[in-house]
Order: structure tokens, then C-alpha cells, then sequence
């Protein structure tokens, strides 16, 4: 048997009753080699483990290797922690370094994508809300999957992004005939200001609404 598997083997009981060892392993989770299987370990702990893995996203320093704290997420959704899912993707954080922040958006989406799991009302509002603020790829790929189409505006404005577009774009596509109207408007405004021209977002978002209605199969108009 594999050392590390030995290792798992034999402390989990202890891990299920023990929590030391279930915050020792939490603390396991930034190993680059061995993270996944941690991971797994911190799952099969059960429910004892949720208050530890809330600690550790809601308390701990974002970092450019956002790994970590991916897994933190996954093990979460894993145990059912809706609720900590929830206070995690809405507690407000400031990161200075655009390097952290990319990465603490990268955890973000990963959460977002988890929620959409729970296909309920109040996960389906609280994406909505968090999309008009912060427009995370993951946020919109989940909001999406809601097919809500108040909604069709935000996967609009969001076309406009580098990092966003692409699950505008698809979430645009599975709304089908009630985004065809919204996206023509898109394509056939006039988008010149007198004096400026096209402002840069203004291409891209026509660029890529055009790209939805011909290749979507939501209309060729």
C-alpha cells in the first residue's frame, strides 16, 4: 500500500472524532502533490469538517495559487454546506494585487458553478444579484443554467469582457428565441458617438452578439 494511502487508511477514524487532526488536514489542502486526496479525506470526515473548511475560505489570505482554496469549495459542495457556499461567494473582500484578486475570482466562479447545483429559487436570485455586481465567468455560466430572462441584459454587458464572454455567450445561446430580440438590438444600434467613434467594449460586444445569433441557432436574421 502507497504511504499516503496507508497514512489515510489509519487516521481516519481518528479524523471523524478528532478535531485537531480535521484542522491538521485542513492545513494539508496547499500541498501542490497531494491536495486532491486531501481533499477526499476532508469529504469523508462528514459534517465535522464544514465549520473548519468555512474558517479556512472565509478567515484565509486569498493567494495568487488558488488551488487550495478551490478544493475548500469542492469539499463544501461535497458535504452539502449550502449555507457556507452562500457566505462565502457573498463576503465582500478588497485585494489590492490584481494577481491575488484574478485567483480569489477563480475560487469565486468555482463556488458560483457549485451553487447552481441547488436548482432553487434563492440560489437563482442570489446569482442574479451577485452578476450585477461582479460579472465572474462563473457566476454567469450558473446563472444560466437558470434560463431567467432578466438575466438576458447582465449575459449582454458581459459579452464586452475578455475573461466573461464566453459563458455570456453560452448562456445566451441556451435562452434561445428570448435572447434573438435583445441581441438584434445589440447588432443594429448605432453605436456611434459623434466625435469618439465606437468605444472598444462597444466592438466587442457587437462582435460577439453577431457571433451568437449566426453560429447560436437562435436566428440568422
Amino acid at each position: 500500500m502507497p504511504v499516503f494511502g496507508k497514512f489515510q487508511s489509519e487516521q481516519q477514524i481518528k479524523m471523524n472524532d478528532n478535531p485537531e487532526e480535521i484542522e491538521k488536514l485542513i492545513g494539508r489542502l496547499e500541498s501542490l502533490h497531494r491536495g486532491s486526496e486531501v481533499e477526499e479525506m476532508i469529504v469523508a470526515c462528514g459534517g465535522k469538517a464544514v465549520p473548519f473548511l468555512r474558517n479556512y475560505l472565509i478567515h484565509g489570505e486569498p493567494s495568487h495559487i488558488y488551488q487550495p482554496r478551490q478544493r475548500a469549495v469542492r469539499a463544501l459542495a461535497k458535504l452539502d454546506a449550502k449555507k457556507e457556499l452562500v457566505e462565502y461567494l457573498v463576503t465582500p473582500r478588497d485585494i489590492s494585487d490584481p494577481v491575488t484578486r484574478f485567483g480569489e475570482e477563480a475560487v469565486a466562479s468555482t463556488a458560483a458553478r457549485l451553487l447552481a447545483r441547488w436548482r432553487t429559487d434563492d440560489i437563482s436570485e442570489l446569482l442574479l444579484q451577485i452578476a450585477n455586481e461582479r460579472k465572474l465567468p462563473g457566476v454567469i455560466e450558473a446563472l444560466g443554467t437558470f434560463r431567467r430572462q432578466e438575466a438576458i441584459p447582465l449575459f449582454i454587458a458581459a459579452l464586452a469582457d475578455d475573461v466573461s464572454r464566453p459563458a455570456a455567450e453560452q448562456a445566451l445561446n441556451s435562452m434561445g428565441a428570448p435572447a434573438r430580440k435583445a441581441l438584434m438590438e445589440v447588432v443594429l444600434m448605432d453605436p456611434h458617438d459623434p466625435g469618439k467613434g465606437e468605444s472598444p467594449s462597444n466592438v466587442l460586444r457587437r462582435r460577439s452578439a453577431m457571433r451568437v445569433l449566426r453560429d447560436g441557432g437562435i436566428g440568422k436574421e
